[in-house]
């Protein structure tokens, strides 16, 4: 009987925080992605986010590997090593909507939905804090 050779591959989420699979909120109106969603999706691909608003209360992200000059796209910033977490100011989305960024402060945990007009997209329930 032959011994099959291995076929290894090496664990990259050394120092990432896997469990963390959350959307938050900060006080100055910025979007920051965890490093458990981060990885989980691998966001690392992503450049562009589009922000989306239900009025009862879901705030929406659809992820662009591309700008597109007829989309309103708001650029992710990514951690210094490229895969680990990522941010997106969005003061102007929170302005814009009337949301008072310090009171929805903290951590919110996304959910996925297929949309007939955007496609998936991840979202957040703001009357749902953790």
């Amino acid at each position: 009987m032959e011994s099959a050779t291995p076929n290894f591959e090496e664990f990259a989420a050394a120092g990432s925080r896997l469990n963390t699979i959350f959307i938050g909120i900060t006080g100055n109106g910025t979007l920051s992605l965890y490093s458990g969603f981060y990885y989980a999706e691998k966001l690392d691909k992503y450049k562009y986010v589009s922000l989306l608003f239900d009025r009862t209360g879901y705030i929406g992200v659809k992820f662009y590997e591309q700008d597109d000059p007829e989309k309103n796209l708001l650029k992710i910033t990514h951690s210094k090593d490229g895969k680990s977490n990522g941010w997106i100011s969005a003061n102007n989305f929170f302005t814009f909507y009337k949301l008072d960024a310090k009171k929805l402060k903290g951590k919110y945990t996304p959910k996925a939905v297929n949309t007939e007009k955007w496609g998936k997209v991840f979202f957040i329930d703001i009357k749902g804090k953790i």
